[in-house]
């Protein structure tokens, strides 16, 4: 009995990831993915030094979450929401996603 409720909620689970990826995520076939940062340290590693920076994992893992569970052929555009950065930082966080 104890394995059949374990597969019941994996089943419910599984159906409100697709009915909230359906719903929020998927759109005229790209992916957006939502992100609230409350600065550049969001998104940057606190151990990152100047010319040798790397994501934060935390920003990483939510990313990853993400993009899993997007099917192959959607492109993801990543709408990162908080504070306004200049258009210099701007294509830095660009680059530095993309790597």
């Amino acid at each position: 009995m104890k394995s059949f409720r374990k597969l019941s909620e994996f089943y419910h689970k599984k159906s409100r990831l697709e009915y909230h990826l359906q719903r929020n995520i998927l759109k005229d076939g790209t992916a957006y993915i939502p992100c609230r940062i409350e600065g550049l340290s969001d998104i940057v590693s606190k151990f990152s030094v100047e010319g040798v920076a790397s994501l934060d994992a935390e920003f990483v893992d939510y990313f990853v979450q993400f993009v899993d569970c997007i099917p192959e052929e959607y492109p993801v555009v990543l709408e990162i929401h908080g504070p306004k950065f200049s258009e210099e930082t701007k294509k830095w966080i660009s680059e530095l996603i993309a790597e």
